[in-house]
């Protein structure tokens, strides 16, 4: 018999149960698509969440064809813009968020679909010249605490630039636990309760914002890492029907996640500019 078995042999039958059970929670995370990562061939146990969201389309049909309208009857050569399917709906995220269980290392992989012209075909032919549709565009945001520094990269793939913040780990830091003052000074008062991917949250309100900012923050709950208590679970500004509403929200949380660790590299061939840290966001 291989000696590899005999550790298992010698387990309590309820201990192996339990060890069993433990590795069939683990669930294998692929990476995102569309990002390109380059895989480093090894597994690592993380935290994984999934957020979509909505952005207000910046496109207005009416006030373009408006504007193109009256350029031709001035007399201009200004042409007929065209509008693909979808000129009449918000842009939609979809969020891959890495994090691991010791707080020091966060990545975040957002696929942005929103309504446009091609940057190079705007530039060609201007805005009554462009054909409007859905458009795809990727960017990610890494932050690791390492060696007493702390470091975000964010990158816009498409563009091909991006930033690197630096900042010393202690100062960023000051924001991994917030207080409830802190809570209430960034988010406003708790005013409900409410849930997200199956988890209770803290529904608080911005009173004095223009436009309604509800954000719900995570509750201590015994089945979420205690990193997790108090992050972002959802947001939402502006009313359901409102043109400029925009929300976020948690819809799935993978606790015991197989991932590459390759998610924590930040991505090449991008123009970093570099500059001082921002406070860490509170978002999951």
């Amino acid at each position: 018999m291989s000696h590899f078995h005999v550790p298992l042999l010698r387990l309590g039958a309820a201990a192996l149960l339990a060890l069993l059970q433990a590795g069939a929670q683990a669930e294998t995370v692929p990476f995102p698509d569309g990002f390109n990562i380059t895989p480093s061939k090894r597994l690592e146990r993380l935290h994984y969440a999934e957020r979509t969201g909505e952005l207000p389309n910046t496109v207005s049909r009416p006030t373009l064809e408006q504007v193109c309208r009256t350029q031709r009857e001035l007399g201009g050569n200004a042409r007929s813009p065209v509008f693909e399917a979808g000129y009449d709906q918000p842009a939609r995220t979809r969020t891959h968020v890495y994090f691991s269980p010791d707080g020091l290392r966060r990545a975040a992989y957002t696929e942005l679909t929103a309504y446009n012209c091609e940057a190079a075909e705007f530039k060609a032919n201007g805005p009554c010249g462009c054909t409007y549709r859905p458009l795809v565009r990727h960017s990610v945001e890494i932050s690791v605490w390492q060696a007493g520094r702390f470091q975000r990269w964010r990158a816009d793939l498409e563009e091909g630039k991006g930033t690197l913040e630096e900042d010393s780990a202690a100062a960023q830091a000051k924001l991994a636990e917030p207080d409830d003052a802190t809570l209430t000074r960034l988010f406003g008062p708790v005013v409900g309760k409410a849930s997200a991917a199956g988890f209770a949250c803290a529904q608080r309100e911005q009173p004095a914002a223009r436009t309604p900012w509800r954000t719900c923050l995570a509750l201590p709950d015994p089945k979420l890492p205690k990193l997790l208590w108090g992050r972002v679970m959802s947001s939402s500004a502006g009313e359901p029907d409102s043109p400029v509403r925009q929300s976020s929200e948690l819809t799935r949380l993978v606790l015991e996640a197989d991932v590459d660790p390759a998610v924590f590299t930040p991505p090449t061939g991008i123009t970093y500019r570099s500059r001082r840290a921002s406070n860490k966001e509170f978002q999951l």
